[in-house]
């Protein structure tokens, strides 16, 4: 665990629990839910977000017509030069269509969730973006065809 990283404890892994499957749930019902005063939960609520464990919010769309196209990427990395690879992850995290990216452990070095308007759109940045970054990557591209579960 980072050093800046808090200690959670029963009481956070509640209030997490409840805030994953409602994260616009007022103050007071999850305070209620959980049962804590309001003001506690209020406190408890800035300290997890303070130290990142709460990242943000965010709205799970289920129109289809609204959804983007959704694709996850292997990257396997033809190298493990620490420069050139902290230069790729640096890119990584800076393209505004790769939503998460996520180092692995198995037979690729990356994960990534790349939502995109379109297939055609995909497909360009797969090919003219990502395909070209450094360390000649290796890609798998899977399409989300349906989303079951968020």
């Amino acid at each position: 665990m980072d050093d800046d990283r808090i200690r959670l404890d029963a009481l956070d892994r509640k209030l997490l629990a409840v805030l994953r499957t409602n994260a616009r749930i007022a103050t007071s019902a999850l305070a209620e839910s959980t049962g804590i005063s309001a003001r506690l939960c209020g406190v408890r609520l800035r300290r997890l977000e303070q130290s990142g464990v709460i990242r943000g919010y965010r709205a799970l769309i289920d129109d289809a017509e609204a959804r983007p196209v959704t694709g996850f990427v292997r990257v396997s990395l033809s190298t493990n030069g620490n420069a050139e690879r902290s230069r790729v992850e640096e890119w990584l995290r800076e393209a505004p269509q790769i939503l998460e990216v996520h180092l692995v452990a198995g037979d690729a070095d990356y994960l990534l969730r790349i939502e995109a308007s379109d297939a055609a759109s995909l497909t360009r940045f797969l090919v003219d973006d990502l395909g070209r970054i450094a360390l000649k990557p290796h890609l798998q591209t899977l399409l989300v065809v349906r989303t079951l579960k968020d």
